[in-house]
């Protein structure tokens, strides 16, 4: 049971623990009541104790949200390669920068979780004689799991719903970093260090180098409408030199930006 536990926990599935969708039903006030999707024991599994499947169910249910995330990682990542094809420009330009970090900040996270998992499985096998390792030490051993992805899975559900990105995304992590579980903490800070790497290299090449950003306008300057209607009557000299102002040109640049908050 307890390798098929380790399968379940990396989100494989099989006759003994199963996935069970998210749904909806109705609740005695006539509203809407939304399960969310998890792994459990199938219920024709007999155990010889109702407590023991209630444990292994809660353990499990790790395991979806271990699924999700990969799930996300991996659409960010098909979403990049799929942007290199010959229908690339109109897919990049729904692609997010930040998103992206996100992402890369998520996988980190599930690698470590993944190290984990190997650990512990590891250590089932070292286990001498028949005694199996009880539920409650694999439980100790990715006790920090067990609170650090289903606060991930959440954040990612309210990314997609929100279309978080950009500063909105930032803010948003900013605000979730600032709790009170050290554990939670200082993952979401490691994910957002990610995020601002995007941020800071945008902040450089706009301060240093004149550049903004031009895709789906997530950096928090943006070009102002009045110019595009200037730009497109002016010459293909002016039209020239003011794209290359931050190059060194002596006159002042003919682009206004407006400062916004995303």
């Amino acid at each position: 049971m307890l390798h098929e536990l380790l399968l379940a926990f990396l989100g494989h599935t099989g006759d003994i623990f199963q996935i069970v969708p998210p749904s909806q039903s109705a609740d005695k006030n006539g509203g809407i009541q939304q399960h969310p999707g998890t792994i459990q024991l199938a219920p024709d599994i007999p155990l010889a104790e109702e407590a023991e499947k209630y444990r292994l169910n809660q353990l499990a249910a790790i395991g979806y949200d271990y699924l999700q995330l990969e799930l996300f990682v991996d659409r960010e990542q098909d979403m990049v390669f799929s942007s290199l094809g010959s229908e690339g420009e109109q897919l990049a330009k729904h692609l997010s920068v930040y998103r992206r970090a996100f992402a890369t900040g998520v996988e980190e996270v599930l690698r470590t979780y993944r190290a984990a998992v190997l650990r512990l499985e590891q250590e089932i096998v070292r286990t001498p004689g028949c005694t199996p390792m009880p539920l409650t030490k694999v439980q100790l051993i990715l006790s920090d799991f067990f609170i650090i992805l289903p606060q991930l899975h959440s954040l990612v559900r309210e990314l997609l719903s929100r279309k978080l990105c950009g500063g909105a995304l930032l803010q948003h992590l900013y605000d979730r970093a600032t709790n009170g579980i050290p554990v939670l903490q200082s993952c979401i800070q490691r994910i957002l260090w990610h995020c601002n790497q995007v941020w800071y290299k945008q902040l450089i090449a706009w301060m240093i180098h004149g550049v903004l950003p031009s895709q789906n306008n997530e950096f928090l300057i943006v070009r102002s409408s009045a110019n595009s209607a200037a730009s497109a009557a002016s010459s293909a000299a002016d039209a020239d030199s003011t794209l290359e102002w931050h190059t060194g040109e002596p006159h002042p640049p003919k682009v206004p930006v407006t400062a916004t908050r995303p």
